[in-house]
């Protein structure tokens, strides 16, 4: 069983209720989010799932199998968004999909043209699961990580910008000119240079290169329940 949180009990007229898809990334907003009236959020997150499905995969040089829990995210979803019926829903992904991974037999990844196709079929996939109850989709943008460098300096794949670049155009498309859906650009946010950035505004960004620190999860609240109530 995966963890839910929600607030219990009736909810103050007017509030929104969000619930929140997605990865450890979103896990994290959800664990350190403070209080934030008007909008009462639900964490259906999963630690190391995105929606790309299969593997094995490859994280920083060491090749590992997805748990199986990341591969019937469409079901749970499903469940989830029919058993809750949210007012708005945030979906933070993008880690998972831009790894090396086994698909179909071979070793590929974002940039293939294949892959790609997979890529958006599921992406679609994910945001008319999301939608199918009426609520409206706020979906994230990667942020640049840098969660760790190969011993001669370089980084690794997935680490690599051009995988961010990627994952966040092929986003902006398939959401394309939906009206139900919804881009939040947490790369600019974070990483408003254009590059990894590990300090804004004075407050350090990240715990790892990849998970905002507690500070940051404070500091981004504002921004994030504008977008959410808007």
């Amino acid at each position: 069983p995966i963890e839910v949180i929600s607030s219990s009990g009736p909810l103050a007229p007017g509030t929104k209720r969000v619930a929140v898809f997605g990865d450890s990334v979103a896990w994290t907003l959800m664990r350190y989010l403070p209080p934030t009236p008007g909008l009462n959020f639900t964490n259906y997150t999963t630690i190391g799932c995105g929606v790309a499905r299969g593997g094995p995969y490859r994280y920083t040089g060491q090749t590992l199998n997805q748990k199986p829990e990341c591969d019937d995210w469409p079901a749970r979803w499903s469940q989830r968004i029919n058993h809750d019926r949210p007012d708005v829903v945030l979906l933070i992904i993008g880690r998972w999909e831009v790894v090396d991974r086994v698909n179909e037999g071979n070793w590929t990844h974002i940039g293939d043209d294949a892959y790609d196709a997979y890529l958006r079929g599921e992406l679609q996939r994910a945001l008319d699961i999301l939608a199918s109850t009426g609520a409206r989709v706020v979906v994230t943008t990667e942020p640049y990580n840098r969660r760790a460098e190969k011993p001669d300096g370089s980084l690794y794949p997935e680490d690599q910008p051009i995988r961010a670049d990627r994952w966040n155009t092929l986003l902006r498309s398939v959401i394309g000119k939906r009206p139900d859906v919804t881009v939040l650009d947490l790369n600019k946010k974070m990483c408003p240079n254009g590059y990894y950035t590990s300090k804004v505004d004075g407050i350090k960004m990240r715990m790892d290169g990849v998970h905002p620190t507690p500070e940051a999860v404070k500091w981004l609240t504002p921004w994030l329940t504008d977008a959410l109530k808007r």
